[in-house]
């Protein structure tokens, strides 16, 4: 499990990930960042979960570009 730092950190990326309308508009990411949230929020991130956001990611940046949000791209080092 990642520090309380660490969490923090992913929450707040996810947060601001999900800020952005192109993001929250990609059914498939917001619910895989959603549920990473939850995680975070429950005190437990797995690694399955991380992993499930980060195929997302990698999904909706493939198709989408590397114009997006900044987060997404943090969230992959994460």
């Amino acid at each position: 499990m990642a520090s309380d730092q660490g969490l923090l950190n992913i929450l707040r990326l996810i947060e601001v990930a999900l800020s952005d309308p192109q993001v929250a508009a990609d059914y498939q990411l917001a619910t895989h960042l959603n549920r990473g949230a939850a995680a975070v929020k429950s005190g437990y991130l797995d690694s399955q979960c991380r992993n499930d956001y980060q195929q997302a990611i990698n999904y909706f940046l493939m198709v989408n570009g590397f114009k997006v949000s900044p987060a997404l791209i943090q969230l992959m080092s994460l």
